[in-house]
């Protein structure tokens, strides 16, 4: 899985924001996410497109398909910044 990738520190938010997503507290997931799209923008889009695509509550093709296309745009950088931490 995309988000199975190893998470330092830094990243640390993200991972209660996957783990909000699994435990269906979305609301908490969508913030998490959001505020952590400037740092790395790959991760939180995609943890943003798994909202909108999978939740019932959040369900937003458009808004899904605009974020995993974020996130594959954005892949190569945040995998530079997790490689260099």
């Amino acid at each position: 899985m995309f988000y199975s990738v190893v998470f330092n520190a830094q990243t640390k938010d993200l991972t209660k924001g996957f783990k909000a997503l699994e435990l269906k507290n979305y609301g908490t997931a969508k913030s998490v996410f959001e505020q952590e799209l400037s740092s790395f923008p790959s991760l939180a889009s995609f943890g943003l497109f798994k909202l909108y695509f999978e939740s019932k509550d959040f369900y937003s093709l458009d808004s899904a398909s605009s974020y995993l296309n974020r996130s594959r745009t954005f892949f190569e950088q945040d995998l530079k910044k997790l490689k260099t931490n």
